[in-house]
């Protein structure tokens, strides 16, 4: 594990084992052969002569040649064969080595189940595997260093234990009641992912450590296949923290950190050999799954290094199990894999593809860097150099002038970063405190300075939320959960969360819904704010009828104001938890200091102008229709946050079963229509007073039960649109009539827009000079509905992005200017 320029490469073991009972049982014949330390061959039973050759760093041959001493132990018979101690000699040793040298490790077995993964990291009986014998060498030499040396540093060792099962982590070592759903993974900007609220034990002896294990290993999820009856059916991670502390010579102490994770993963068997059935087959297909994306992270790794410059997408997010193994595979970590393999014929396919992942593998490169405090290195390196420039200056050495004051200056400069590092945190905290940050107390935005109470939830941007507890005041503390801080701040939003037990289900789902989201659109907005893309997000109810359904539920859509463009959109839920997710890699890569800006056509943020999207809607009445009467009428266009648009004119005619139109009949009952034959027409004439940022628009409606109409795409704010469209009806039924009488025909207006190129301020103080200097000439004002409408929220445009998750149902206001025409009789 030596350490080169480029990084080092994955350390890549293979080891196979002897046959068990259940290929001794269907007499497996042997497929594999390992003539010497690295290499191995396996040869396709249908064929002999095809064989396969692959080279690893280690090849172990521990499928024969062995004998069983009285203690259980399996010693060699022969010098082919690796028992546990050369195992351990070969990687163990490494391992520990580097953990003393203050590196980040990482030893994951990788196989078929019951190929032998478990044996060679924990083993079995008296044979030892790496985890334990690793465990027991680091105690050792703990106790040698203290006896040996005089200045003994300090030394702390910590464990933790999970499994990581169906996508779902354990604590193996807790003895609480594991929460709903699992615990959590977490990303920290700078150390990567980490499982939230794990537990982390100190240990002080190997035997403590063993009683750990021991206890992890019983609280694993085990479940017998045909495959092997003691087979574990989740990831099993040991991570262990090793902290050394020690004297520095010229004061003060010297702290590394070594974080080793050893990874057990659980077994990919095909589900005919492995016979599995119910819950075991499913938990099958979830662990495939993971493991599938850990083989999709290996390919995609290995083409990035083999393929200099191309930038690939490595799918870590994908899977729990990849994200916690992000640093082993690609980042600050000396990393070793085993490959366990079987021996067996009729394993041949599984072992194959074993060998060709270990073989990908092997190319990875990883970056390990030394686990010291970066401040204390800092200010002994500062230290050293002052030293040796406050020798030059007494020195003088016949230096010109200019080399003296360019000393004395560097001396200076070096002494302000010295006292800069120095500072204690909180000097640091308070002056990194970032101005107009939002800060909510209780749900509600703090405006001034308040003193804090016990129990006041204070919500820090869009991602910190804490409740405060002061032990030193009296007030009894309350065990206050997230989604109620969250419900908090949704009400302190305008959303109203009530408590009535009467509420229907569609009704809490959307709450849950709402108050998920909420954060999300939070954050949204505040990358957009770090990421400088000018873009507003804010949540918004839709109701069936805005989409154009006669029924259904609500549902939550996110309208996105690009303030550089002046365009508005609107994506549905999925669009946009699938661009969130762009946001939140873009970002990420931006704090990690990666290459994160993109082209506008790959950008989450960014929507085209010319994209297709959802203007508003008219909600027109067909009652005349029920009475066979005919009507022209004008009605507002209206988008989800209850602004008026402009105007659509559209006319409804009865015809006869012949196309022909009805002038002067109708009945006083529309009972009288079942059972007869009628025909309705559609008329959607044309829109007037849009806003002159749409380019291009159209409309859509349904009729009935019919199919979706779309009239022709045309441009300008005055877009006629001659539509005509008849629906003929062989016989009225008492459905249409009810639908005529009591529904209403929801006409949504689709369109493309232009981008208006200026940057937010400029567009604000324009839209300011326009409504006191221009009203008639630019474009027209959109007019506020009238109460009844739902209103929409009132904000300065000047106002930081914020979620705007006022959770408004927009429900078109019905009245319309209309003129519809008087009957002259009634049909017989």
């Amino acid at each position: 594990m030596g350490t080169g320029k480029g990084g080092d490469n994955v350390v890549v073991a293979v080891r196979v084992r002897p046959f068990n009972d259940r290929e001794k049982g269907r007499n497996a014949q042997l497929i594999i052969e390992m003539p010497d330390g690295q290499r191995t061959c396996i040869r396709d039973p249908n064929n002999p002569s095809d064989e396969k050759w692959f080279t690893f760093d280690h090849s172990y041959w521990s499928h024969d040649g062995f004998k069983t001493e009285k203690n259980g132990y399996f010693s060699p018979a022969d010098s082919r064969y690796a028992d546990q101690k050369r195992v351990f000699e070969d990687l163990g040793k490494g391992i520990l080595e580097n953990a003393w040298a203050g590196y980040n490790c990482s030893l994951f077995a990788y196989g078929q189940t019951g190929s032998g993964k478990s044996y060679s990291i924990v083993g079995f009986k008296g044979n030892k595997g790496i985890v334990p014998t690793f465990c027991e060498e680091l105690f050792k030499d703990i106790e040698a260093k203290k006896e040996n040396s005089k200045k003994a540093g300090s030394y702390e060792v910590f464990i933790s234990m999970f499994e990581i099962y169906c996508e779902k982590i354990r604590d193996l070592l807790s003895n609480k009641e594991p929460p709903k759903g699992g615990l959590k993974v977490r990303e920290h900007p700078k150390t990567g992912f980490y499982v939230e609220n794990l537990s982390s034990t100190p240990v002080n002896s190997y035997k403590e450590i063993e009683a750990k294990i021991d206890q992890g290993t019983k609280n694993r999820t085990i479940a017998a296949t045909n495959m092997n009856a003691t087979s574990s059916r989740a990831h099993t991670i040991v991570k262990l923290l090793f902290v050394q502390k020690s004297s520095k010579s010229g004061g003060g102490t010297t702290t590394k950190k070594s974080e080793i994770n050893l990874v057990d993963l659980a077994g990919s068997e095909r589900q005919r050999d492995a016979g599995t059935e119910g819950d075991r087959m499913k938990e099958g297909i979830v662990i495939n799954q993971s493991l599938s994306t850990l083989g999709r992270v290996i390919k995609a790794l290995h083409e990035q290094q083999s393929s200099k410059g191309k930038k690939i997408q490595i799918p870590y997010r994908d899977s729990v199990l990849t994200c916690l193994l992000k640093n082993a595979l690609g980042g600050n970590s000396k990393t070793i894999m085993i490959a366990a393999i079987s021996p067996a014929d009729i394993n041949y396919d599984e072992t194959l593809s074993t060998l060709r992942f270990a073989d990908r593998a092997k190319a990875i490169k990883t970056n390990a860097i030394v686990n010291e405090n970066q401040t204390e290195r800092l200010l002994r390196e500062l230290r050293e150099e002052n030293e040796r420039l406050q020798k030059q200056l007494k020195g003088g050495g016949g230096g010109t002038n200019e080399e003296i004051e360019s000393l004395r200056r560097q001396l200076e400069q070096n002494q302000k970063e010295m006292s800069e590092l120095e500072k204690t945190w909180q000097e640091k905290v308070a002056e990194e405190a970032a101005k107009e940050a939002e800060i909510l107390i209780n749900g509600k935005r703090l405006e001034n300075t308040k003193e804090l109470v016990q129990n006041d939830r204070v919500l820090f941007g869009g991602n910190h939320l804490y409740v405060f507890n002061n032990p030193t005041k009296g007030g009894a503390r309350k065990d206050i959960t997230y989604e109620e801080a969250q419900k908090e701040i949704a009400q302190g939003a305008g959303i109203n969360i009530s408590n009535d037990s009467g509420k229907s289900k569609a009704d809490m789902i959307l709450e849950e819904e709402l108050i998920s989201m909420m954060p999300l659109v939070y954050r949204a907005n505040a990358m957009a704010v770090e990421l400088k893309r000018n873009v507003k997000f804010e949540l918004v109810l839709v109701s069936p009828e805005m989409r154009g359904l006669h029924e259904g539920l609500t549902e939550i859509w996110v309208s996105v104001h690009n303030q550089a463009e002046d365009t508005y959109f609107m994506w549905e839920k999925a669009r946009f938890m699938n661009r969130y997710y762009g946001m939140q890699e873009m970002y990420e890569n931006k704090q990690d200091g990666e290459d994160w800006n993109m082209p506008k056509e790959r950008d989450p943020f960014y929507e085209a102008p010319d994209s297709k999207t959802f203007l508003g809607s008219a909600i027109v009445f067909l009652q005349p229709l029920a009475y066979l009467m005919d009507s022209e009428e004008t009605y507002p266009i209206v988008d989800v946050q209850g602004n008026e648009l402009g105007e659509l004119s559209v006319m409804l005619t009865p015809c006869n079963p012949s196309g022909k139109e009805l002038i002067g009949e109708y009945v006083s009952d529309p009972k009288q229509t079942i059972g007869k034959s009628y025909g309705f027409m559609v008329k959607v004439q044309s829109a007037r007073g849009l806003p002159r940022r749409i380019e291009k628009s159209s409309c859509k409606y349904k009729f009935f039960n019919g199919k979706e109409i779309c009239t022709q795409m045309l441009s300008g704010s005055t877009p006629s649109y001659s539509h005509e469209q008849i629906f003929q009806f062989k016989a009225i039924s008492p459905e249409l009539s009810d639908y005529l009488l009591n529904s209403n025909l929801c006409i949504s207006l689709w369109g493309t827009q232009k981008a208006r190129q200026m940057n937010v301020l400029s567009a604000q103080a324009g839209r300011r000079r326009q409504s006191m200097t221009e009203p008639t000439e630019k474009r027209r004002p959109r007019k506020k509905r009238p109460s009844s409408q739902a209103p929409r929220a009132q904000r300065d445009e000047n106002e930081a992005p914020q979620t705007g998750s006022e959770g408004k149902t927009s429900k078109p206001k019905k009245k319309s200017s209309s003129k519809t025409r008087r009957p002259k009789k009634e049909a017989s």
